[in-house]
């Protein structure tokens, strides 16, 4: 199935996989799926990535687990500082032993505190993370020219043929985003470049399990080098059924 004589693409991006924060899965995803394309003759760029969470992450807007999250894998890399690791720790603790309790445990000046520590080792994870990737995509022989970079956040306002979640739960918070509307049908989303709401059409949004018939990939950023392994072998192992089944639904 060749589409590299095909009409150009309608879509400003035709498959995008998509995950938490762009550093790991998704973007393991757009390497093996534009290395297979490419052995298939197809274009390589049909294949792009995201993350859900990014431009949360970038405007310092993460829900407060999410924060608490991030410091405890910070604090099991050990890439909070030592001046600080006792203050991550009673964070960490303190979310955890606050039982059935909805509201935060902490004082305002502890969630500015807090929110800073987060913005503090936030990309140090993120860099780690990215070497471990790397590592793993090169493992399994997969060539520079197909390694993307990270961090770049999901733009739904753009026209997009299919969105490829790397996990089954992200598929209803991607539907939300397009008020669950029928695949191909125009919605209205907003665009923060743009003073109005921008029409797009509805893509396929298929979760990568679901497209292999296999286990999700859930988010794992403290699983070091073997959880960047594991990502990279799932992929590799199922890219040609991957690839059969995103091939056909660009056709339909």
């Amino acid at each position: 199935m060749n589409l590299g004589n095909a009409p150009a693409p309608r879509y400003e991006h035709a498959i995008v996989g998509l995950c938490s924060g762009n550093v790991q899965r998704s973007p393991s995803f757009e390497a093996v799926m534009r290395y297979e394309l490419s052995q298939r003759g197809e274009p390589a760029g049909l294949v792009t990535s995201a993350g859900l969470n990014v431009a949360a992450m970038r405007a310092g807007t993460l829900p407060l687990g999410n924060m608490i999250k991030g410091i405890g894998w910070a604090l099991e890399y050990g890439l909070v500082p030592a001046e600080r690791r006792a203050e991550a720790e009673s964070y960490v603790a303190r979310w955890r032993g606050r039982g059935e309790q909805a509201s935060s445990p902490f004082d305002p000046v502890e969630d500015t505190a807090l929110a800073q520590l987060h913005a503090t080792v936030r990309p140090l994870i993120r860099e780690r993370n990215v070497e471990y990737r790397n590592q793993a995509l090169r493992e399994a022989r997969i060539p520079e020219e197909f390694v993307p970079g990270s961090f770049r956040p999901f733009e739904p306002w753009k026209e997009t043929g299919i969105v490829v979640p790397m996990e089954r739960g992200y598929g209803t918070r991607v539907s939300a985003m397009y008020r669950d509307a029928a695949r191909g049908e125009h919605v209205a989303i907003e665009d923060p470049s743009a003073s109005q709401p921008r029409m797009v059409r509805a893509p396929h949004i298929v979760a990568y399990p679901d497209l292999v018939d296999g286990p999700d990939l859930p988010d794992n950023p403290s699983g070091g080098i073997a959880e960047a392994r594991h990502v990279v072998e799932y992929l590799m192992q199922t890219r040609e059924r991957a690839a059969d089944g995103l091939l056909a639904l660009l056709r339909c």
